[in-house]
């Protein structure tokens, strides 16, 4: 009995990680894919992202949320990006911007090294808009991309976001883990976990 608990809450845990979600910071940065819609709150708290990620664009940086991805198919991609008042009946549009770097050999590039800068970034917002558009042009397969989106409004919001066009698509193995199990089993047996791979990871 205590050994089908300790695995169901293992397979759990494991399952919970395919769960989309903001990263507050770079290091946190959650995958994406151009297969799905996301939404996300945003509390709208003033926090700033660190000084030694530069943009040509971005005055202030609050409430960021951090992505990343990787291209598969190459070409162009559009991202589209709209923010929401949050915890009201009839919600009203929001400021948003955001910023994007790369391309990178991995997502792996956080902290004061100098990839997030400005000469790596490919695209950036900081208009007065509630719909923001990330473009992407010519994208080679296996190439990771940074994209910070922040809540200038700071207030509780939610924001969503996809691609709305463009020949190029993304990776959309990284983001799902699709763990599996041989289970259940008897004690004494082993226990086969298997989940996908993810490059660089």
């Amino acid at each position: 009995m205590y050994f089908k608990i300790y695995f169901l809450a293992l397979f759990s845990f494991l399952l919970s990680h395919s769960i989309f979600g903001q990263g507050e910071t770079c290091e946190d940065a959650q995958p994406i894919c151009s297969d799905s819609s996301y939404q996300f709150y945003s509390p709208g708290l003033p926090n700033e992202i660190p000084d030694y990620y530069s943009t040509t664009c971005l005055d202030n940086t609050p409430g960021p949320a951090w992505f990343y991805f990787q291209i598969e198919d190459p070409g162009d991609i559009e991202i589209v990006m709209t923010g929401y008042e949050a915890d009201v009946a009839n919600p009203e549009t929001l400021d948003i911007d955001f910023a994007c770097w790369g391309p990178f050999d991995s997502y792996e590039v956080c902290g004061d090294n100098g990839y997030l800068v400005e000469e790596n970034e490919v695209d950036c917002s900081y208009l007065p808009a509630h719909t923001e558009y990330c473009n992407i042009t010519d994208a080679n397969s296996g190439d990771y991309y940074i994209l910070l989106i922040t809540n200038f409004a700071e207030v509780p919001a939610i924001i969503e976001f996809y691609q709305e066009s463009g020949d190029g698509s993304t990776n959309c193995f990284i983001v799902d883990v699709n763990a599996t199990s041989n289970s259940p089993v008897c004690q004494g047996d082993s226990i086969h976990l298997t989940a996908n791979e993810i490059d660089n990871a």
